[in-house]
């Protein structure tokens, strides 16, 4: 079974990593901080996932088995593997193939088929019970065709391909493709290979892996780059696990320091080596050095920094054993002859700790009141001396000048006696502090403006006049003040003249009519009607306008005593409007005589008109 290897982990029934209080990746030597698996197990990359590690808690020929130091598969050639007692052991051998030595490191390393001394079976041996020219074909002991003979120069020869015209081309003492046996190539694990007196042998190792059992039958069977700690890098190299579990990984070993231990000197030769719960230089982890102040000894206890004493004079007043005793309580004003005692300086001075004692003072031109410094001659609160507080009146600021008490007002308010009034207090107006009165007319309230007495108007004298005027007024219905302050209704002859609305609205005596501001008769004919029209005389002739009933009318008078249409003309000589309106002589040829038409005496005829 395999289970996560990380450090700190806790335990689990099926063997994880034991529960330690170790801190991962600070203890040194690329540890696991302490995490070790349980007896019978082992730690091993994850093959997934090379960078993890897991915990094999039972035996698997796919990691090696539980008793080997690495963690690669089990090398069993020529069979399938399993693992017996927790080491790699063969389980069932390849057809064809035997374990005749009965050693798991070389697996099932006979050919049944092809070696003459093993022939059909492990006990047949060609040879001891033929002869040496005898070899074993197809797993039967026959005479060997290439050394009929049993000479010694030729005992290796066989004709391997079948092919007579080339004879027994291949010397199996020898050759890598046909090593003892025809077709039995050389295939050492992770090796480069030779075959020597009819055995495959290795002659170098893949880069990583080592022939450390110096067995060449198994090939280069150590992966010296990873996973087995004892022969991490080289053949019998093995990790230190002195305080600590190792793994090895790139061929370097890795710590897993138990807790408690630091490889500090980053050398994985010598393991764990500093004891990191009572190491000054390495307290707690590697690098941690316990250096507390104005101590007689630096010690470690329990990974945790202490000391045995303090130096005279000096105090632990946090109780922090690591950084000692950090407080000279002769001089530090905050532990000023024992821990906690502050010296405190008067506000605005200072304070000294001086043989564990505390000395205030203040700055030339200050006194000390109660724990303050300060300058009685400008200071409010200590106005004079140190019992004297400066009180302002509402609305405004204490001032202290030469030890006396005075006062500002607020923005907004000024002086009157020992009061601040409002700048638009009516009743304290101006620097004078004057009681403004109301308006000297009508009704309203007295008001202050930028230092100034004025008044506001209520209503109905809601109309405000200054100067030569000045009071409240109804500017509706006061005659004298009619809409504003300088208009005045003055009667008109013939009439009254009055304020509504704000407005001089005349009313006219009977027979007589408004025009403008003054009152017209009914029958003036120079204001006739509602719109006051000046009327004009006949539009020729002689005669006088007149005004009837409001409307504009004339009448006519010698020599024009006659009214036709808008005119005044002579019936009894007007050619136009002959002895009637609109008879017109001219257009016969007459004139008008007498208000007659008459022709003249070149027509021959009689005078006289045609009618009047």
């Amino acid at each position: 079974m395999l289970l996560p290897a990380f450090g700190g982990c806790g335990v689990t029934e099926e063997g994880g990593l034991k529960s330690d209080s170790g801190a991962g990746g600070t203890d040194g030597g690329g540890g696991l901080g302490g995490g070790q698996c349980f007896p019978g197990a082992k730690v091993c990359p994850d093959p997934d996932k090379p960078s993890e590690l897991l915990c094999l808690t039972s035996d698997d020929p796919k990691l090696g088995c539980s008793q080997a130091a690495s963690c690669e598969p089990c090398a069993v050639p020529h069979a399938s593997a399993k693992c017996d007692s927790g080491s790699c052991a063969v389980n069932e051998c390849d057809n064809g193939w035997a374990d005749c030595n009965n050693s798991p490191v070389d697996g099932c390393e006979t050919d049944l088929t092809g070696d003459k001394n093993h022939c059909g079976s492990c006990a047949t041996d060609c040879v001891a019970s033929k002869g040496p020219g005898w070899i074993c074909k197809a797993g039967v002991c026959e005479v060997n065709e290439c050394c009929p003979t049993g000479a010694t120069s030729c005992l290796t020869r066989r004709d391997c391909d079948g092919d007579k015209t080339n004879g027994c081309e291949v010397d199996v003492a020898t050759d890598v493709t046909n090593c003892k046996t025809c077709g039995n190539g050389c295939d050492l694990a992770n090796a480069q290979e030779a075959c020597s007196q009819e055995v495959c042998v290795v002659t170098t190792c893949t880069s990583g892996f080592a022939n450390c059992d110096a067995n060449d039958a198994n090939g280069c069977e150590t992966n010296i780059n990873s996973g087995n700690k004892l022969n991490c890098g080289a053949c019998a190299k093995a990790c230190n696990e002195n305080h600590a579990s190792a793994t090895c990984q790139g061929g370097t070993c890795k710590l897993a320091c138990n807790p408690g231990w630091g490889n500090c000197n980053g050398n994985v030769d010598d393991g764990c080596e500093t004891d990191t719960n009572t190491s000054p230089l390495h307290c707690g982890v590697c690098g941690k050095a316990c250096n507390p102040a104005n101590v007689n000894n630096a010690l470690c206890t329990a990974g945790g920094c202490d000391y045995d004493s303090c130096k005279v004079g000096f105090t632990d007043c946090d109780g922090n054993k690591a950084n000692g005793c950090e407080i000279n309580t002769a001089q530090d004003k905050s532990n000023c002859g024992t821990c906690g005692n502050v010296c405190k300086a008067p506000s605005g001075g200072s304070v000294v700790c001086s043989g564990g004692s505390c000395a205030e003072s203040c700055g030339s031109g200050l006194t000390n009141c109660s724990g303050v410094c300060v300058n009685t001659s400008t200071d409010i609160n200590y106005c004079g001396n140190c019992t004297t507080k400066c009180t302002p009146p509402a609305n405004g600021n204490a001032t202290c000048a030469a030890g006396a008490c005075g006062f500002t007002c607020q923005n907004g308010f000024h002086k009157c006696g020992n009061e601040c009034k409002a700048n638009n207090d009516a009743t304290a107006c101006g620097s004078g502090c004057v009681n403004c009165p109301g308006p000297p007319v009508g009704s309203g309230t007295p008001i202050c403006t930028t230092g100034n007495c004025n008044f506001t108007c209520s209503s109905p004298t809601s109309g405000k006049c200054t100067g030569g005027q000045a009071g409240c007024y109804n500017f509706n219905t006061d005659k004298n003040h009619c809409g504003g302050c300088t208009t005045v209704c003055t009667d008109p002859a013939n009439g009254v003249n009055n304020c509504d609305a704000g407005t001089c609205k005349t009313t006219c005596n009977s027979g007589f009519h408004p025009c403008g501001a003054t009152c017209k008769g009914d029958t003036d004919p120079t204001a006739c009607g509602s719109t006051c029209l000046n009327c004009p005389g006949p539009s020729s002739g002689t005669g006088t306008a007149i005004c009837s009933a409001g409307a504009c009318d004339f009448t006519c008078s010698a020599p024009t005593p006659d009214r036709c249409s808008g005119a005044c003309v002579d019936k009894q000589t007007d050619d136009k409007n002959c002895g009637t309106c609109g008879t017109d002589c001219t257009a016969q040829g007459k004139t008008c005589k007498t208000g007659n038409c008459v022709g003249t005496p070149s027509d021959g005829g009689a005078e006289g008109g045609d009618g009047g």
